[in-house]
């Protein structure tokens, strides 16, 4: 079984990432997948909270203390895929961390073009793995 987190700040944006990581891994994989889909920072680290094992992990860093929340997955998930949404104002030194090792990374206003852009390489990416 194969388990992705995709967390962001609205309902749309997370259903758009999970409907199209939902295509993808069944184009790309035969393995059996589980997705985790969270609209508020409160679901997010309550989540967390049960310290979970993923093997691709999406989050949206404009949600409260979502950095805090992405540091804690990757230490407990250091083989895992890491993908950032970001808004532009945020500055890069913020995420491009070691504590993070994001692979990829989409930047607000999202479109559906860049969902799918940054989910097909990411799949790839992991696939290969």
């Amino acid at each position: 079984m194969v388990e992705m987190l995709i967390s962001g700040t609205g309902k749309q944006e997370v259903e758009s990432i999970h409907r199209c990581s939902r295509e993808l891994a069944a184009r790309l994989t035969e393995e059996k997948w589980e997705y985790y889909c969270f609209c508020t920072a409160k679901r997010l680290h309550e989540f967390v909270d049960q310290k979970p094992l993923l093997d691709m992990i999406c989050v949206d860093l404009t949600m409260t203390d979502a950095l805090t929340a992405v540091q804690r997955l990757r230490m407990l998930n250091g083989h895992a895929y890491i993908t950032i949404v970001a808004s532009p104002d945020i500055s890069p030194a913020i995420y491009m961390r070691p504590g993070i090792m994001a692979g990829s990374l989409m930047l607000k206003p999202l479109t559906e073009e860049q969902v799918r852009q940054v989910m097909t390489e990411a799949f790839q990416v992991f696939v290969k793995r």
